[in-house]
């Protein structure tokens, strides 16, 4: 329940509390003192001056309470997008590495743009993670906040090292319900450092809400010994969970063909109105004023006796 004009709410209040003061003791009629209480009663049509005053305060609180416009909602009244992307972007140590050029993380970086070019006015969320993940970008229709952070992408600002890429999928799924996107698509650039079975749950999760992965590589077996890159476990995940799986050439340019970006999730198909409930606030000021009847009537009917 919430008031839409609760300003009248205050006016209501002060009249219910003019009338308890009214009603005390050192506010009876002074008549009463010097007139036997059945005459006084008999005078004033058997009513006493706190019962003549009560109704009609009674309708005052009631009318401005109505003013006040008490409204309420459903749970399922709730305005969604139909469609949202989040980059999700592995910054971890490995990302430095410069076997596609100039190294992993600015390829990184230039994708994320590109990406940022077909999101047209769907909005566009940021995700970065290394031992940890952290949403750096909520999903947003102006893209310069994105931009302005996808620029600053450097391995250190994620003080946990390691490669979590479940910990950042787990923390899309809730940006991604948080954000009441009904659609969503989701940016896996990795260098399938922690790429592993929970990862593969973590895609298949998002799947099943009805939001779509995508794996984009970056990396090309030419780095230091010991360093992450497994395209046999990426093309394993990518199969697993129906992923479509690209990977940056040795310049760090990635096809985003395959992608599909400027096609609509589900064929292209248009906004319905049920992909859309719009915030419904219910005024029910309706029953307060019918409640208003029966004292007219009240007043009326000890007006003419």
């Amino acid at each position: 329940m919430s008031l839409l004009a609760p300003i009248w709410f205050f006016l209501s209040a002060l009249l219910a509390l003019g009338y308890c003061f009214y009603k005390s003791p050192g506010n009876q009629d002074s008549w009463r003192m010097l007139v036997p209480e059945r005459l006084l009663n008999w005078l004033q049509k058997g009513q006493s001056v706190p019962t003549q005053r009560f109704l009609p305060i009674l309708l005052a609180s009631i009318l401005a309470l109505a003013l006040a416009s008490p409204a309420i909602r459903t749970d399922n009244d709730i305005y969604q997008h139909t469609e949202g992307w989040l980059v999700v972007a592995d910054i971890s140590k490995s990302m430095t590495l410069d076997d596609v050029t100039p190294n992993r993380l600015a390829a990184m970086r230039d994708t994320a743009l590109a990406i940022a070019d077909h999101a047209a006015a769907m909005p566009l969320g940021l995700i970065v993670y290394a031992g940890d993940a952290f949403l750096i970008a909520p999903p947003a229709f102006d893209k310069q906040v994105f931009i302005k952070h996808v620029s600053l992408l450097e391995h250190g600002l994620i003080k946990s090292e390691g490669s979590n890429p479940t910990r950042a999928l787990a923390l899309a799924s809730s940006i991604i319900d948080g954000s009441d996107i009904l659609n969503a698509r989701v940016f896996l650039m990795t260098d399938t450092g922690g790429i592993g079975d929970k990862t593969a749950a973590a895609i298949t999760n998002l799947d099943k809400l009805g939001h779509r992965t995508d794996i984009l590589l970056f990396g090309r077996g030419a780095a230091a010994a010991g360093a992450e890159w497994d395209p046999d476990a990426a093309n394993a995940l990518s199969r697993q969970t129906g992923s479509t799986l690209v990977a940056a050439n040795a310049f760090g340019q990635v096809d985003l063909e395959p992608l599909q970006l400027d096609h609509k999730p589900g064929g292209g198909a248009s906004l319905t109105p049920s992909a859309i409930d719009i915030v419904d606030w219910k005024n029910q000021s309706h029953w307060l004023l019918l409640g208003c009847i029966p004292i007219f009537l009240l007043i009326f009917l000890r007006d003419i006796q």
